[in-house]
């Protein structure tokens, strides 16, 4: 006699875990992105002032061209101000 044991698991509960697990790593991914982010702007704002007091002149133009780029990955969330668009519609907010 054949013995078959049936096993039925949710691949709803499956694909939420694998979703939540992906959302983690999106998330730690952000916050290492943003204390990164805080700490080259500080820097380039203490080189900056370094230059206003007098102790030199630098180029930030390559620099600051980089930091734009970057910036540019993650469009900023629109503050809900009359005549902005909704991203990816072409319509007002």
């Amino acid at each position: 006699m054949w013995h078959i044991t049936i096993t039925t698991s949710d691949p709803f509960t499956e694909i939420r875990s694998m979703f939540m697990a992906n959302q983690d790593k999106i998330d730690r991914l952000a916050a290492q992105l943003t204390k990164a982010k805080a700490e080259i702007v500080a820097e380039i704002a203490r080189l900056k002032d370094q230059i206003d007091n007098g102790t030199g002149e630098l180029d930030f133009t390559a620099l600051d061209g980089l930091v734009a780029d970057l910036d540019g990955l993650n469009p900023d969330v629109p503050s809900g101000e009359p005549g902005e668009e909704e991203p990816g519609t072409g319509e007002p907010a």
